[in-house]
């Protein structure tokens, strides 16, 4: 699910200035609640919604004490974002808010909302960051719980229509895609990049934007070519945990679609601890029903996921996905089992209606995304050291920019963001942002 996609709101304005966005079928999830947080035995079901109204009229039926708490929250989200740089497209000259970035999330709330159940349900939705307490930023909750705020929507039927979209512009504009062609080495000469080279040739260009991991682009890149104190300091990066993943299919009008997402967490642990990942795992997991039309009553498809320590499935690291021993696959099996009976607990009906199942680990995580230990949004936010996590869209070679959530920020806004900063010095910035804003 995404943000902001409506014809006024930043990914909408996006697509619009690209020309794709009559061309993707979305939906606008429940306004009640496009996020639903579920706490261990609480049997209440607390809703996040996008608008002011009704997240604060919801979330006030549970929390009648804390009503004002709850519009301050909501507020700061609002005025908050507006004062980073590029976020919804605006105030592209503003100095980072360096506040925002060395506070965490869990000392945020605990500085403004005095209920600690109300904090709980606040960061019940961190899986969407993989945040952690005492060290994730309130920046990155910021930027993506506001752009929620600004509307939740699901593609139908898949995301898979926008990139066919992004595809079928870049080719009409004299652009050229490459499949299947793995990059394996950089060629680099006066501290300029020269060209790329994959197994069978080599691309040559003025200007590349690489949006892999930096972790796995330094080792293409020839000796010397970066500072070694760069170079060490990027490949010593913390990165963000990865996820086990069931996608399941159902039997024909026997579960309900929903629309909204459920968040579970045991009671008292909203955020991702390493202890929790291993000793007491599952004690979290996201639960979907993905739209297959525009008016689903009954889900076609479940997807669940979780969090999982990568080294539950290192002793299969060397070996290629759809070729792993038999020993791999049980594995798959025994975890998918231990989550579903998790699973159960909240939603017994979905028992008696699974045809089939799917199953992705750390190991498809890292395989089809090419990023480390399978990590789901790349390098980790530090509050506690924001300089040396932060990675910046420049490098020392003049023509080679940087992108995506390992330079700004995590989710697809924090990428969209991430690509407007690193195309700047190719492009007139401030007549793009005019564009962007002005339709």
């Amino acid at each position: 699910y995404t943000s902001s996609l409506s014809a006024d709101m930043p990914l909408g304005k996006l697509y619009n200035y690209l020309g794709i966005l009559d061309q993707l079928e979305f939906k606008e999830m429940d306004p009640n609640g496009y996020d639903i947080i579920l706490r261990g035995n609480d049997p209440n079901e607390y809703p996040i919604a996008a608008s002011r109204e009704l997240f604060i009229k919801n979330l006030s039926e549970y929390f009648p004490q804390d009503q004002k708490e709850i519009a301050i929250y909501y507020d700061s989200l609002e005025e908050d974002s507006h004062q980073i740089p590029h976020h919804n497209f605006k105030n592209i000259n503003l100095p980072l808010p360096m506040e925002f970035y060395s506070e965490s999330v869990s000392e945020r709330l605990e500085r403004t909302i005095s209920n600690p159940i109300l904090r709980e349900v606040l960061a019940g939705n961190s899986f969407l960051y993989a945040g952690q307490k005492g060290i994730t930023p309130w920046s990155v909750h910021l930027l993506i719980l506001s752009s929620f705020a600004q509307g939740a929507y699901r593609f139908v039927n898949g995301s898979q229509q926008l990139a066919n979209a992004l595809r079928n512009i870049i080719l009409e504009n004299g652009g050229r895609l490459e499949k299947n062609a793995e990059v394996i080495e950089c060629n680099v000469s006066d501290k300029l990049m020269t060209g790329v080279r994959t197994k069978t040739q080599v691309f040559n260009a003025k200007h590349f934007i690489s949006s892999i991991h930096p972790q796995k682009l330094l080792p293409m890149l020839p000796v010397g070519s970066m500072r070694k104190m760069y170079s060490e300091r990027v490949m010593g990066l913390k990165n963000t945990p990865s996820f086990f993943a069931l996608y399941l299919d159902v039997k024909p009008n026997s579960f309900p679609f929903y629309n909204n997402n459920f968040y579970y967490h045991d009671a008292n642990q909203p955020w991702f601890t390493s202890t929790l990942q291993n000793a007491d795992w599952p004690s979290m997991y996201y639960l979907c029903t993905p739209p297959h039309t525009s008016n689903d009553t009954y889900a076609h498809s479940v997807q669940i996921l979780t969090y999982m320590d990568y080294a539950e499935v290192a002793q299969w690291a060397d070996s290629l996905k759809k070729a792993r021993t038999d020993d791999y696959y049980q594995f798959k099996k025994l975890k998918a089992e231990v989550l579903l009976s998790k699973v159960y607990e909240r939603f017994p009906a979905l028992k008696n209606c699974i045809t089939a199942v799917g199953i992705a680990t750390p190991l498809t995580l890292r395989d089809y995304l090419n990023t480390p230990l399978g990590g789901l949004y790349g390098v980790e936010k530090d509050c506690n050291d924001i300089q040396n996590n932060q990675i910046n869209h420049k490098t020392k070679i003049k023509n080679l920019y940087l992108t995506g959530q390992n330079t700004a920020a995590h989710g697809l806004v924090g990428s969209v963001m991430s690509a407007l900063i690193s195309c700047e010095d190719l492009l007139d910035s401030q007549k793009l942002f005019d564009e962007l804003n002005n339709g």
